[in-house]
């Protein structure tokens, strides 16, 4: 064992064996005071003894609040250690299980009985070397050495293992780890620290050749750790190797960058060097731009700004913007040639905006290029905003430049009409450019109609009549009465006549003719509605006819009932609407009511038009019911007929259905018992009859037979 490791046990046992020496104070001494005290440190490994009475005065304990504990925690590490050998001299062995617990790994770190296991490594160096160094050789394993690589680290530098293979094996792992890319900071820094404590010359040369002979990809900012833990050991190596780091940057541009910072945290010079390198690596990217802003260097701005190379837009404006306030010509010049090679079109007009308190002619220049790009892939808004800008620097320019633009086919219709209201709205000038789009022939209708309407507030005469002469352009039926309700809302002066030209046109939609007399009803005489609804009448379809029809009932007036007999006239109309018209014609639908009667089908719809026929002429109407009774299908169409009739005739024409033997039994039947109701004298003559009949079905008879006896 070496002078390192001999001092450090020497010195424990020396003063374990003075407090041997000591006489013992206590009323009952042990018999053998190294035995006992190794046993006390075995049991109170946690430090503290107990109420247990200790002698003191020995000085390797002391008592607090009446608890005693050992005063030094590496002689009691050491006590315990030797009461472990005591049991075990033969060191750790597969036959001695309660041995099998020292040197396993551990996942956490320090391990609570770290200082009696690396006691008991010295301990047991002797006698049992090659257990202890393979056991403690598994702790470096690539599964293990993680946190406990610490362990062994910690005996080699308190020289408790000497003279084995273990220290070259934990210093391969620990250059190994040194090396590694992919291992985190902190085990890094760790691995860096382990091996300084056992061979602080190797860690020199590890940290230094990973600094000289560093691959591109590897971390800058490691390498700068490592340049400071170099200078740790040795300042004139570090800062020779500061150097070479300023000079040779490796890793991602974010990393190369933050370490040029701290290399000029070290050493301003070298941090220099550093970041002209940076600036100069197309590689770097926009971080060029924040190491010329570093440097404080204009020239490197305005190369920057100018030749842009791999720097984005936005990295150009920031170094343009740094350049301006130091060398606002130098700023122009290079700004002017920025605005021809950006990337992003609306960066001349960011430019400009930047220039602008600077030069403002030159801004001027700028803006009017981008307001003036006649190409349809030009960003339309951006052309709007850099014809702003225009208006801002000369307002005398704001109007023209806003015209324009109104009038360029190559932007968008929502920014030529923002320019052309702004003409309006923000500077009071005339609303020919609106006009102008409202009247273009080659937007949408849609389009017009919104630049129409723009004017509402600012001239409704106009904006009225331009919504009447867009409806008259191509848009369909719903979309004309879309602008004419607009216009007639804005100036019905203006949309009135348009309205009833729609109206007359018997080739727009009914429903949208109906709708247009409703929105200038209020404006016309009554006279002139009624004409146009009697128009649709005689021109539109079925549904849209009877709706203008009942449009003029609700009004009241005469002519309601004769324009819905017109309705009810139309002979190409389904029989059903033909009726319901006829219904709501009253006399004037007479004719269709008399017709569908007696020429209808089915039967059950003739019934319901002599009902209806029934209640404006009781002759016809009665005529017609009479002929269903006499012959009608469903039989439960000619009972509803007969029930229709008027006093006795229905007894009798009930009677006419029940003895008819062309109908079937049960409908007989049903006829004779509502007979039967009416007049029951009649109605029992004609029930009895049935009851006997022997044509009749048993049941039908038999339910007869119950009726009379009822």
């Amino acid at each position: 064992m070496t002078d390192g490791a001999r001092g450090e046990i020497e010195e424990l046992e020396a003063i374990v064996r003075s407090a041997e020496r000591t006489p013992s104070r206590t009323e009952h001494p042990p018999p053998d005071a190294r035995a006992f005290l190794e046993e006390l440190a075995h049991r109170c490994r946690d430090g503290e003894i107990g109420p247990e009475p200790v002698d003191t005065s020995t000085g390797l304990f002391r008592t607090e609040n009446g608890r005693s504990r050992f005063a030094r925690p590496d002689v009691r590490d050491y006590l315990a250690a030797h009461h472990v050998v005591r049991r075990h001299p033969r060191g750790p062995r597969l036959a001695a299980p309660a041995t099998w617990k020292y040197f396993v790994p551990r996942k956490n770190w320090p391990w609570p009985d770290a200082g009696v296991q690396a006691f008991l490594a010295a301990l047991w160096w002797q006698p049992a070397k090659p257990a202890v160094e393979r056991r403690l050789g598994n702790l470096l394993h690539k599964r293990h050495r993680e946190p406990n690589v610490r362990f062994v680290v910690d005996l080699l530098r308190r020289n408790l293992v000497p003279d084995s293979d273990l220290r070259r094996r934990t210093i391969d792992v620990l250059r190994d780890a040194i090396r590694d890319d992919e291992l985190d900071d902190d085990r890094w820094a760790a691995s860096v620290e382990q091996l300084q404590l056992i061979d602080p010359a190797v860690a020199a040369d590890e940290l230094d050749a990973m600094i000289t002979f560093a691959v591109p990809t590897a971390s800058a900012l490691r390498r700068y750790h490592a340049v400071v833990a170099l200078i740790d050991y040795d300042r004139a190596r570090g800062m020779k190797a500061l150097k070479i780091l300023a000079r040779n940057p490796t890793g991602t541009a974010q990393d190369r960058f933050d370490t040029a910072i701290l290399i000029g945290e070290l050493d301003e010079a070298a941090g220099v060097v550093a970041m002209q390198q940076l600036a100069g690596t197309e590689g770097m990217g926009d971080l060029r731009v924040d190491a010329a802003i570093v440097l404080h260097r204009p020239d490197l701005l305005s190369e920057l700004v100018t030749g842009g190379g791999d720097l984005s837009d936005d990295a150009r404006l920031r170094a343009l913007g740094e350049l301006l306030p130091v060398e606002p010509g130098t700023a122009i010049t290079a700004a002017e040639r920025f605005a021809e090679t950006a990337a992003d079109e609306e960066t001349p007009l960011r430019i400009a905006e930047l220039v602008r308190p600077f030069d403002g002619p030159a801004a001027l220049r700028m803006a009017t290029r981008t307001a003036e790009r006649e190409d349809k892939r030009a960003d339309s808004e951006v052309r709007y905003r850099a014809v702003l800008l225009i208006g801002g620097i000369d307002p005398a320019q704001a109007v023209p430049a806003l015209r324009r633009l109104s009038e360029s086919d190559a932007a968008t219709f929502r920014v030529r009409l923002r320019a052309a209201t702004g003409i309006v709205t923000e500077h009071r000038g005339p609303i020919d450019a609106v006009v102008a789009l409202a009247n273009a022939p080659r937007l949408a209708w849609a389009d017009r109609a919104e630049a129409a309407e723009t004017l509402e507030e600012t001239d409704p005469e106009t904006s009225a009549r331009l919504l009447v002469t867009i409806s008259k352009s191509g848009p369909p039926d719903a979309g004309r009465l879309t602008l004419l309700r607009q216009a007639h809302r804005i100036d019905s002066r203006q949309a009135v006549g348009a309205i009833t030209e729609l109206i007359k046109d018997k080739h727009v939609a009914g429903p949208t003719r109906v709708r247009a007399v409703e929105l200038v009803a209020t404006t016309l005489g009554t006279a002139v509605v009624i004409g146009l609804y009697a128009e649709i009448v005689a021109t539109a379809d079925g549904e849209s006819a009877k709706t203008a029809a009942k449009k003029v009932i609700a009004m009241g007036h005469p002519d309601g009932p004769r324009l819905m007999g017109k309705v009810a006239d139309r002979t190409d109309e389904k029989p059903e609407f033909r009726l319901d018209a006829a219904r709501e014609a009253g006399p004037h639908g007479r004719n269709t009511l008399l017709s569908l009667a007696q020429k209808g089908r089915p039967d059950s719809l003739r019934l319901n038009a002599a009902k209806a026929l029934y209640k404006i002429d009781r002759s016809s109407g009665r005529k017609a019911l009479e002929q269903l009774v006499k012959r009608a299908t469903p039989g439960r169409v000619r009972i509803d007929a007969a029930k229709c009739l008027p006093g006795s005739a229905v007894v009798g024409a009930l009677a006419t259905i029940a003895e008819d033997r062309r109908e079937r039994a049960p409908v007989r039947l049903d006829a004779a018992e509502q007979a039967w109701d009416i007049d029951p004298k009649r109605g029992r003559l004609l029930v009895e009859a049935l009851a006997t009949d022997p044509s009749i079905p048993a049941s039908l008879r038999e339910r007869a037979q119950n009726h009379l006896r009822r």
